[in-house]
């Protein structure tokens, strides 16, 4: 039973890691592992994978997409029985920076490349945030980091500005290399966001009051690195964590989205049968009022056999003509109580 939920969006600032986040998750599920598993669509999605997977393996990190370059990849999420679109446009961090940094997403005057960036996040219902904690504990510019911050909060402010409610994930990336630190000075994750990365932590509420359902939580697509040439590299067979938090997350939605489709599913089954049933009862409820009219006018048993098949039949006229009349209403039969008052009427005067 395939679902007709929206796609998924990756998105992130430059060097953030979303393309290695994408590739490794879904190279680490692309076996059928208890039903859940992602399929490349297409051989460059398959190809691209395989090519970041090599790389990290053979101790080099992914470079960076160029400015003004896209590349889009696409998966299908199987769960069980059920299928979702992965979609990835691996867009050059330094457009999505310019995108929000001053607010140009509230104009006309985008580039091509930036309305298309802009539409595949507005589009999706699953928004995934990718934060490198590089950018920020690791980077000793004050002002360099209150810029990542502000993009990020502009990202998830338009989130909060939309009517449109979407399930939103801040992944943390590099989670490994700080976890003691922020652990050793604030004790928690949550107590680091709210002291040191206000502005995002305060959007991320505002976000969460006006409808959407947002959440975070730290990964390491690659756990183990090793210094080479005063360089941190990936190891051979590396490790990764908190992938599985991210694929739980995923498949909540996915179930939520099922049960939800499977309520409307039902609600859609029951009105329509409910309006084949009034097709019926509506002229046999007509035909019997008819026919007590009939007998009860003392005109004998025959007039009233004959008002019962009258008003049948009038019932049933007056049954399609309404639901003719309602198609543009979602089909719904509001003309019922004018059917039995018209029939009603129309036959006491003939049976009387």
């Amino acid at each position: 039973m395939a679902t007709t939920t929206p796609q998924i969006a990756i998105v992130g600032t430059e060097g953030s890691g979303k393309t290695i986040l994408a590739s490794v998750l879904a190279k680490r599920m692309s076996s059928n592992t208890e039903g859940i598993f992602w399929h490349p669509r297409g051989w460059e999605t398959a190809e691209y994978v395989e090519r970041v997977w090599n790389a990290l393996n053979n101790g080099e990190w992914w470079k960076s997409t160029e400015a003004g370059r896209m590349f889009e990849m696409q998966w299908t999420l199987h769960l069980g029985q059920l299928s979702l679109p992965v979609k990835l446009i691996d867009s050059a961090g330094q457009d999505l920076r310019e995108l929000f940094s001053k607010d140009t997403y509230k104009k006309e005057n985008l580039s091509g490349i930036q309305r298309e960036l802009l539409d595949y996040i507005q589009t999706a219902s699953v928004v995934i945030i990718v934060v490198n904690l590089l950018h920020f504990r690791g980077e000793p510019d004050g002002l360099k980091r209150k810029q990542n911050e502000f993009v990020l909060k502009e990202i998830v402010d338009m989130f909060a500005a939309d009517s449109k409610h979407q399930d939103i994930a801040v992944v943390f990336t590099a989670w490994d290399l700080y976890y003691t630190d922020i652990t050793k000075n604030y004790g928690n994750f949550t107590n680091y966001l709210q002291k040191e990365l206000s502005q995002l932590y305060n959007a991320m509420r505002l976000s969460h009051q006006s409808g959407d359902t947002i959440t975070w939580f730290p990964v390491a697509a690659v756990m183990d690195t090793e210094v080479k040439n005063n360089i941190r590299v990936p190891k051979p067979n590396f490790r990764s964590g908190g992938l599985d938090t991210l694929s739980q997350w995923l498949l909540k939605i996915v179930q939520r989205e099922q049960n939800k489709e499977q309520a409307e599913k039902q609600t859609k089954e029951y009105e329509t049968k409910m309006q084949q049933l009034n097709q019926w009862l509506i002229p046999v409820i007509c035909g019997i009022m008819a026919g007590m009219v009939g007998l009860f006018s003392g005109t004998g048993i025959g007039v009233a056999i004959t008002c019962l098949i009258i008003g049948g039949i009038i019932g049933r006229a007056g049954m399609l003509f309404f639901a003719q009349k309602d198609v543009g209403n979602d089909n719904k039969i509001s003309g019922i109580p004018a059917i039995l008052k018209f029939v009603t009427f129309f036959l006491f005067k003939r049976c009387k």
